[in-house]
């Protein structure tokens, strides 16, 4: 028996082209039903948490922002703000840098995490969200399955008093022009605040002192850093050793943070004038010399005009040579005209911590000083403190 006749017919009855085209079409009937029931069927998705960071949020926005808000995605709730934190991070009113912690709906491929609308979860890369109240363009900052595992920084706003030695000297009369008091503006926010200061002539230049400032600061508190409001840069952090700008409503200062503390209670003998008596002893001393025109009473005074030194009592030897006869012996001898001169002043010191200084100079035993009484120069070593 024939199965294909000359006319290509099975069995001399059905075409087999005819067969193999209607094979094929039901072959594309079920691939094709399979992939679009492939497509109408909903993906498995699964929680995932991650922490976002926004940069220059409006005040106006910040408001809308509540935890429990949610954003949907075809109608199916696919992400909820778990909380959030925010700072003010510019000089303009209302603009916050701002952490959110979210729980969103995600697939995941092998660890390729997407959300459902197909936007890549991993650290770093930028997204957007939007919540029935709010929308934020920012970037993920932490990703987890685990919402234990996420923390939001830790920030908040904290007043401290820092004491500062102001890194170039300062003309008098802005001196005089600091206010206590004086404030700075910051995001509606009072940052500083002079709270006192002292000055001391300096020794080098005319009508120019050292200034210290004692100022309370408000700074950010970031997982154990003191942040500069004005300068997120680990150079800025308020701590010993590092520098900060004051900006006031009168001026402008630069300088080295010496002293951080919680209140002014803690500043009460940092940068402290007190009254120091001291033995100044000036050895080998012309004729010509300031040190021979200074009497007792004579005084010194500071920018303020405030009295700085006053000589209470003065004594003078001629200076002593050694002299070698020719025989070779050695011998002490009067010197005819240079005196060693001792000079007992009650002066003004400022107390940094357990040191005590006078104008730029440390003072202790053995140690150089010089002060201007009657602007008479007076340059000698310290023999005695009282």
């Amino acid at each position: 028996m024939v199965v294909i006749d000359n006319k290509g017919r099975l069995f001399g009855k059905v075409n087999v082209i005819d067969i193999i085209l209607v094979a094929l079409v039901i072959l594309g009937v079920i691939v094709g039903v399979k992939f679009i029931s492939d497509q109408l069927e909903p993906p498995e998705y699964e929680a995932t948490y991650l922490i976002l960071e926004v940069e220059r949020v409006s005040s106006y926005i910040l408001e809308t922002v509540k935890e429990g808000d949610v954003g949907y995605y075809r109608g199916i709730p696919v992400l909820k703000i778990i909380n959030f934190t925010a700072i003010p991070k510019s000089k303009e009113e209302g603009n916050y840098e701002v952490y959110l912690t979210f729980k969103v709906l995600s697939t995941n491929n092998g660890g390729d995490l997407k959300f459902a609308d197909g936007q890549e979860i991993r650290a770093g890369a930028p997204i957007e969200l939007i919540t029935e109240n709010s929308r934020f363009l920012g970037k993920i900052q932490k990703v987890s399955q685990d919402v234990g595992d996420l923390h939001l920084p830790d920030y908040k706003i904290v007043k401290k008093v820092i004491g500062v030695e102001v890194s170039n000297l300062v003309s008098d009369e802005i001196i005089r022009s600091i206010v206590k008091g004086g404030v700075n503006e910051y995001a509606g926010m009072n940052i500083t605040n002079i709270v006192d200061y002292s000055a001391f002539p300096s020794v080098t230049r005319e009508g120019y002192s050292q200034l210290y400032l004692i100022v309370e600061v408000l700074a950010i508190s970031k997982d154990g850093r003191l942040i500069s409001i004005e300068n997120d840069n680990p150079s800025n952090d308020i701590k010993i050793g590092n520098y900060v700008n004051i900006h006031t409503d009168d001026g402008y200062f630069r300088g080295v943070i010496e002293l951080v503390g919680d209140n002014t209670s803690e500043f009460r003998e940092a940068y402290d004038k007190r009254v120091m008596g001291v033995s100044v002893i000036s050895r080998g001393v012309y004729p010509e010399q300031g040190v021979n025109f200074v009497n007792v009473g004579d005084v010194e005074l500071d920018a303020s005009g405030e009295v700085i030194v006053k000589v209470v009592n003065r004594e003078e030897i001629s200076s002593s040579l050694v002299s070698v006869s020719d025989s070779g012996k050695v011998f002490v001898v009067k010197d005819p005209v240079r005196k060693d001169i001792t000079l007992d002043a009650d002066i003004t010191v400022l107390k940094k911590g357990d040191d005590y200084f006078f104008k730029d100079e440390l003072v202790k035993i053995g140690g150089k000083i010089t002060f201007l009484p009657r602007n008479n120069l007076v340059e000698g070593v310290v023999i005695d403190i009282k």
